[in-house]
């Protein structure tokens, strides 16, 4: 249960931080730094994402054919 609590914590910090990368302009000295910091969040999220859950098998492969 913590397990899934944390996976979506990471997500959701992720995809505020994806939607700050994307929409933010970059003028303004305030502005590049909200777009600098969204990086800085992905990044960590992305860490955090493979530091927690980088062993477990989270995609899906195909068996391989037996001869």
């Amino acid at each position: 249960m913590a397990k899934r609590i944390v996976r979506s914590a990471i997500k959701i910090v992720a995809a505020i931080a994806a939607l700050v990368f994307v929409i933010v302009p970059t003028h303004e000295f305030n502005q590049l730094l909200f777009f600098v910091g969204s990086m800085v969040v992905l990044l960590v999220c992305l860490l955090l994402w493979l530091l927690l859950f980088g062993d477990e098998d989270t995609g899906w492969w195909p068996d391989k054919p037996e001869q």
